[in-house]
């Protein structure tokens, strides 16, 4: 039996149709998952193996045995992040929670910094001015449009001064809260300083435009 050209533009439409659906539906249910995990408070999580300020508490057979099975490198010098990666794919059992979750319990003061245009001492400052403890919560409401009061609005309308000194083109009269950090983030001289090091100590150095 023969298919005619016909008959073969058919039923290759109709694959291309199926395996398109399926793509898209892959994609939403991703994506439902993604804003599930964003969604949690991932610093008010009842943790299994941190304490209350997410200090690792399992065992170090445990975690050498979790680090094996997450094929981290044997010998490789761990940082905390690294560490919480290895202990939160273990109990969360889910790599992209594990790593929503990390960033979050892992965020520095340093790394608050830089989507204000402020060192850390000054973000820290102001942080615990109003009542913030850790400064992934600080960013988060900053960024956070339903969120409003004094305190945000002057520091976001400062923000916007140091921005429109830095003389970006992206830069325009209304920007969001978002908008300002993610800016700010990308152009901080002091994260760029950061980048640059990192690129020198690999014998690189970063593409800068003329």
């Amino acid at each position: 039996m023969t298919y005619s050209k016909f008959q073969l533009l058919v039923f290759l439409f109709f694959f291309y149709g199926i395996t398109v659906s399926a793509q898209e539906t892959s994609k939403k249910a991703q994506k439902k998952e993604m804003d599930s995990i964003q969604n949690i408070d991932w610093l008010s999580y009842n943790y299994q193996n941190l304490d209350s300020t997410y200090k690792i508490t399992t065992t170090s057979k445990d975690f050498d045995e979790w680090k094996a099975k997450y094929r981290f490198k044997p010998g490789k010098e761990m940082t905390y992040a690294d560490s919480l990666k290895v202990v939160l794919n273990e109990e969360l059992e889910n790599t992209s929670a594990a790593r929503v979750a990390t960033l979050r319990l892992s965020y520095t003061w340093d790394r608050a910094s830089w989507s204000l245009l402020l060192n850390a001492r000054e973000t820290k400052e102001l942080a615990n001015s109003m009542g913030y403890v850790y400064p992934s919560a600080f960013i988060d409401d900053l960024r956070n449009p339903k969120i409003k009061n004094e305190q945000k609005t002057e520091i976001l309308q400062n923000l916007k001064k140091r921005l429109i000194d830095l003389e970006l083109e992206e830069t325009t009269d209304k920007m969001t809260a978002r908008k300002m950090m993610k800016l700010s983030f990308q152009y901080s001289p002091e994260r760029l300083k950061v980048v640059d090091s990192i690129l020198a100590s690999q014998g690189s150095s970063r593409r800068k435009d003329n």
